[in-house]
């Protein structure tokens, strides 16, 4: 793989940022019942992603290497001074070479220029990928319509 460049996603990537969005939910996101994958992806379908982008309190970015977007992060910026990550994913054959931390760091960079100073997140399965990049475990939920356990994860900038 080449050089990994990380960057606000451009109108003319959102295309390829749905298809990918689309396999994570699809193929990694196994432990949300179907219903509410359907939501997930009705909510942030082509148009919604686009008019995103254009949204001042979003952070949209992707991370491509040889022309291909490897991975995205989704998050928002805030009313108060907490912001908040909704979507961290890279693409299976882009794991374990740091991607992710790569798309986390100028997340939370873009954030801390923006004057927010804490950033929460919520995951199923990755709280100890978060803890080692400075994340501390805030709180233990249930999700709403199953017994899957959801772990809100903090970090102060």
């Amino acid at each position: 793989m080449d050089k990994i460049i990380i960057n606000r996603t451009q109108p003319l990537e959102i295309a390829k940022l749905r298809k990918l969005f689309k396999r994570a939910v699809k193929n990694d996101f196994n432990y949300f019942p179907e219903e509410y994958k359907k939501k997930v992806l009705a909510k942030n379908n082509l148009m919604r992603l686009l008019f995103a982008l254009k949204k001042p309190d979003r952070i949209i970015m992707t991370a491509s290497s040889d022309k291909k977007i490897k991975g995205f992060i989704l998050a928002n910026l805030p009313t108060t001074n907490v912001g908040q990550i909704h979507w961290l994913y890279v693409a299976p054959d882009s794991r374990k070479m740091g991607v992710g931390k790569k798309l986390l760091k100028a997340c939370l960079r873009d954030f801390k220029k923006q004057g927010v100073n804490k950033v929460v997140l919520e995951t199923h399965n990755y709280q100890d990928y978060y803890l080692r990049r400075g994340f501390t475990l805030s709180k233990i939920n249930k999700m709403q319509f199953s017994t899957i356990t959801m772990y809100i994860m903090s970090i102060s900038l």
